[in-house]
């Protein structure tokens, strides 16, 4: 009777293929776009069976690391880390316990969002930022929140995507993007509003003046504000 011994070498050697790939892209040896050294190279290269290389290919070609093109070879793909969220979303949007979750861990992302864009912004960047504060008080003097959580959300979006750092400019429109659906759950009074644009102005000025830490901070504040708002709504339910 087989112990299984064989199977658990022979996944263990899979996963450290498949954990020495990942490092050689993540140190730039192999670029996205880029085709990989032929499996005869591989194998001799990590001392495993063709068998054991083609297992470790096929999963990352799975998770998106890589494309295998058949009669050509293998390709390093250009990673879009959403991607490998992006199946989880529906469950997320439906079940409304990871509110509060999703919502800390957005606070934690685009706080430092923020930090990062009051320190690489540019002009237009901030006229931007500029515009839709100005949207925002339109929408009130109209008595119209749609609009202004439409101004609201374009905000925080040229925030996150201002930052300068590609990757956390993407786990952060992965957060906002589940967040956008509770949005509507906490502009909902004048007083909130009318807080929230505030704390938008605030925002703005120190990515203006560059303060950096300050602009951490404001976010934080401001997103923690907005969790509570939407915990009190819920409760009220």
């Amino acid at each position: 009777m087989a112990d299984g011994k064989g199977n658990s070498q022979k996944k263990y050697k899979y996963h450290q293929v498949s954990e020495a790939i990942i490092e050689n892209i993540a140190a730039g040896k192999w670029k996205p776009g880029e085709k990989i050294p032929p499996e005869a190279e591989l194998c001799q290269s990590f001392n495993v069976s063709r068998v054991t290389l083609r297992e470790s290919l096929k999963a990352l070609s799975i998770l998106g690391i890589l494309n295998i093109v058949q009669g050509d070879g293998t390709y390093v793909q250009q990673i879009d880390p959403v991607a490998f969220i992006q199946p989880l979303l529906p469950l997320l949007r439906c079940d409304r316990a990871y509110i509060d979750e999703i919502y800390e861990a957005r606070m934690v992302v685009e706080s430092g969002c923020c930090q990062l864009s009051a320190k690489s912004r540019t002009q237009a960047d901030l006229d931007e930022i500029k515009a839709l504060i100005e949207d925002m008080q339109n929408a009130i003097d109209l008595g119209q929140y749609d609009l202004f959580n439409e101004a609201d959300a374009k905000f925080h979006r040229v925030i996150i995507n201002s930052c300068g750092n590609e990757l956390l400019s993407a786990v952060g429109n992965l957060f906002f993007t589940l967040v956008t659906y509770f949005i509507g759950e906490i502009n909902i009074t004048p007083s909130v509003i009318a807080k929230s644009l505030g704390d938008h102005i605030k925002i703005y000025e120190a990515i203006c003046d560059q303060r950096t830490e300050f602009a951490r901070i404001t976010m934080s504040e401001h997103l923690r504000s907005s969790m509570l708002v939407l915990k009190k709504h819920r409760q009220q339910e």
